[in-house]
């Protein structure tokens, strides 16, 4: 997927929806999302989500989705790359129960502002997500929880 707006945007509560072995790349412009729900429409709940072994590359926002027991797995997610910088990896403004498991993020985990690029919903699981480091440092492990500035 790859264009202006967004790869792919939820509008009228499709559930039940897997996204899967997908490329998203060059959604730059201010606002533009790989996947995105939006309000009105009937917006509704999203449930069941799956979006596992994709790629979001060179994207201004990843993924800004409102779901209930979404499933966000063993993505790749850039960080700057082609002179793109994500300044969201994931938001979760407003969903439920989703868990976010098994990914690489290529951001650093003491990058500044990275409380702002991870929004965590309610009662969301963060588990084993990997961290990028500095070039050429081999990655430090896995993370439990939300990323947040500050954490070392």
């Amino acid at each position: 997927f790859t264009g202006a707006d967004a790869g792919i945007q939820a509008s009228g509560n499709p559930n039940y929806v897997t996204i899967k072995g997908c490329t998203f790349i060059r959604f730059s412009g201010a606002g533009d999302a790989a996947i995105e729900s939006i309000e009105g429409a009937g917006i509704g709940t999203n449930s069941g989500w799956v979006i596992r072994d994709n790629e979001f590359l060179s994207n201004a926002i990843h993924i800004d989705l409102k779901s209930y027991g979404a499933d966000i797995a063993f993505n790749h997610f850039s960080y700057t790359l082609n002179g793109v910088t994500t300044t969201t990896q994931i938001d979760l403004t407003g969903s439920q129960d989703v868990c976010v498991r098994e990914n690489y993020f290529d951001v650093p985990f003491n990058q500044n502002g990275l409380s702002a690029m991870f929004v965590a919903g309610t009662r969301d699981r963060w588990i084993a997500n990997a961290m990028g480091t500095a070039v050429l440092t081999p990655m430090t492990g896995r993370l439990w929880g939300i990323p947040v500035s500050g954490a070392a």
